[in-house]
């Protein structure tokens, strides 16, 4: 085997190895302190994310396009209430999440914009 060729797999193995230290299993388990969603046109970035109870989502609005930010369950123990975002590039809202679920939302004013956030 020749040295270029070396080389590429010794790349390829670094690349590797890289990809799977920042994977999904992560053994230290679900984010703690402030997790942040972004708010573009049409999408919460990320769509679905993991706390530890105790954590805050802190939502961003990155385009300056009026939102909501809308529980399905509007009920559920430990939702916010419906959150009418400006057309302000920057706004924040920030949640504690101090019980665990599955909490889903959505936005009113753009079909499709969906988003999850799971407190273990």
């Amino acid at each position: 085997m020749g040295q270029n060729a070396m080389n590429g797999n010794v790349v390829r193995l670094v690349a590797i190895l890289m990809l799977a230290a920042c994977g999904s299993d992560d053994p230290s388990g679900p984010a703690t302190g402030t997790t942040t969603v972004r708010m573009t046109a049409t999408t919460f970035s990320p769509a679905d994310v993991s706390v530890a109870r105790g954590a805050t989502v802190r939502w961003v609005n990155d385009a300056a396009i009026a939102h909501t930010i809308t529980p399905t369950a509007p009920t559920q123990a430990g939702v916010w209430s419906n959150v009418q975002v400006p057309a302000t590039q920057s706004f924040t809202f920030s949640h504690r999440f101090d019980a665990a679920g599955t909490f889903d939302y959505f936005c009113a004013l753009h079909a499709g914009m969906t988003g999850r956030i799971r407190v273990q």
